[in-house]
């Protein structure tokens, strides 16, 4: 019943607001002005909405694409550099500028959350994979390091109190 209504809220809105729109007009001795100015708001909200929604779903899709593909040129990268047991200062320029790859892509990711382009669920799959890599000591190593500069958080969408990594 929940999924029902999550799916049709608006077609069933719109409806109620139809007939308590069709009640005014019989209230109201027939005044055809007012049931058809209704009726037109009525249908324009209910178009606008559904026009907005559509959009927003377009850009959740092009986004959720997007992120999935970039992250998945950049796991194998990681996977490579947690498992090879180096120290920060023997990871190349290349493996190092992989690790910067990701670590904009989690602010990317975070920026579109709070803008309320990427859904809740959504985000929280995708901060547990950042939880992960954050918990590789080379990977947490490297983000406290980028920390460090004092306009890090700025560069990656961050206000002073926020992370997208957890400690």
């Amino acid at each position: 019943m929940k999924r029902f209504f999550n799916i049709y809220k608006l077609p069933i809105v719109a409806l109620i607001l139809v007939l308590v729109a069709f009640s005014t007009y019989l209230y109201f001795e027939y005044d055809d002005k007012l049931f058809l100015g209704s009726l037109g708001v009525i249908v324009t909200i209910y178009f606008g909405i559904t026009k907005t929604e559509m959009e927003n779903d377009k850009l959740f899709k092009e986004l959720f694409r997007d992120f999935n593909l970039r992250y998945s040129e950049l796991n194998e990268c990681l996977y490579k550099i947690t498992e090879s047991n180096k120290t920060l200062e023997n990871l190349s320029f290349k493996e190092k500028d992989k690790v910067y790859d990701y670590f904009n892509l989690c602010a990317e990711e975070y920026y579109w959350y709070k803008k309320n382009r990427i859904n809740k669920k959504v985000w929280n799959s995708w901060k547990e994979g950042m939880k992960y890599w954050y918990s590789k000591p080379i990977i947490k190593e490297l983000w406290k390091k980028e920390m460090d500069n004092s306009n890090a958080k700025s560069s990656y969408y961050l206000e002073l109190d926020e992370s997208f990594f957890e400690d």
